[in-house]
């Protein structure tokens, strides 16, 4: 059976700076920067569905197509782009 390792702090392990943050978070606590719960309505249900054509739907628009961010991260999955990378590190 594996062992963990604990590790365990006391205050006098703390400078400063971490008791100042150590003192925040217990004051706030930790979901200090969420929104506060709202009480929303019930969702409606839906009387007559409707089919949608998976196939037809995914051909239509990419996530890329409208998202600039997933097409920045996606170019990463080329090889093309890897090794053209790599080359110009090489000649860094």
């Amino acid at each position: 059976m594996p062992t963990s390792d604990v590790v365990t702090l006391t205050e006098e392990d703390l400078d400063e700076e971490d008791l100042e943050i150590l003192k925040e978070v217990s004051k706030k606590g930790y979901y200090h920067g969420r929104p506060k719960s709202e009480s929303t309505a019930a969702p409606q249900r839906i009387e007559t569905p409707q089919r949608i054509d998976a196939g037809a739907a995914s051909s239509v628009c990419s996530r890329r197509d409208v998202d600039e961010y997933q097409k920045k991260w996606d170019q990463f999955d080329s090889d093309k782009l890897i090794r053209k990378l790599e080359r110009k590190a090489g000649r860094a």
